[in-house]
């Protein structure tokens, strides 16, 4: 297929095809990271500012997912430009959650993934059908799902320090 974005997080001005809704994101290392600070509660999220049409992608980005088990990283997909539509998954301990602007809709206990390690995070949207995959495993299938063309963004929750995504 075609490649939409293929992100080498070069230097600042890739901010500029990118909306922090939450946080402060810049680019260090050839990376996109969020450098705030902790954050006792609540969540940080960027996404990319032209992808709002995109349907039928996936999404693929090396994200550092963290020890703690109180805080999370992961990926947004299907993100309306109004925000009021999305699609997103991350890691909160040993869970996997999937979820969507209304809150969670699948959680699965995961075992074997790298805490405090680099992870490649996938999202794979396809007419009404989400596949979700973590270094080359699936990890989640959802069929009949009412996706709408969107954008694709980055999620952090929690107190959490070290992240960065890259891809």
């Amino acid at each position: 297929g075609t490649i939409l974005l293929d992100e080498t997080f070069f230097d600042q001005s890739v901010l500029n095809d990118w909306k922090a809704i939450k946080g402060n994101w810049k680019i260090q290392k050839e990376q996109m990271v969020e450098v705030g600070g902790p954050v006792a509660s609540g969540d940080r999220r960027i996404v990319y500012t032209k992808g709002y049409d995109w349907k039928n992608y996936e999404v693929w980005v090396d994200v550092y997912l963290p020890e703690e088990a109180s805080e999370s990283a992961g990926i947004l997909f299907s993100y309306s430009s109004d925000g009021s539509r999305y699609y997103g998954f991350r890691f909160v301990g040993n869970n996997l959650y999937v979820f969507n602007e209304t809150g969670k809709i699948y959680v699965e206990p995961i075992t074997g993934y790298p805490k405090g390690a680099v992870a490649k995070m996938k999202a794979i949207v396809e007419d009404d059908t989400i596949r979700i995959y973590l270094n080359s495993r699936k990890l989640w299938e959802q069929e009949e799902v009412e996706t709408t063309p969107g954008t694709i963004g980055f999620y952090l929750n929690g107190s959490i320090t070290t992240n960065y995504f890259d891809n």
